[in-house]
């Protein structure tokens, strides 16, 4: 009776995970210099959710990518290549499944070292 009991307990969170909008974390979770002509790289991760989950990053005011900001193939890398002023602001990665969007996690470019930072 118990072994019955465990199992319907375990497939009951199961299913509670499962049918969850997926939760998101960007890695590094900060970044503190990036100079002129640096690359710098973000990974997305899905903590929690129902799979298949799809990633997208986008900018926070939806202009489109930068030519020299690239997403890996699976959506899971954003990197930017020879950063430049043009690159400075906030990235959002996105993360879609079956139940909805899952939380946008804003990271933050700073501008403060992108023109001539030695």
């Amino acid at each position: 009776m118990e072994a019955i009991r465990a199992t319907l307990i375990f497939s009951s969170l199961l299913l509670t995970v499962l049918a969850q909008k997926p939760v998101v974390s960007i890695e590094p979770r900060s970044v503190t210099v990036v100079k002129q002509d640096d690359t710098v790289s973000f990974r997305c991760q899905v903590t929690s959710g129902a799979q298949p989950v799809q990633l997208e990053w986008k900018r926070s005011n939806n202009q489109p990518l930068a030519d020299n900001v690239k997403v890996g193939p699976d959506g899971s890398v954003l990197t930017i290549v020879s950063a430049h002023t043009g690159n400075q602001g906030q990235y959002r990665c996105v993360a879609t499944n079956a139940q909805g969007k899952g939380a946008n996690i804003v990271r933050h470019l700073p501008s403060s070292c992108l023109q001539r930072c030695v």
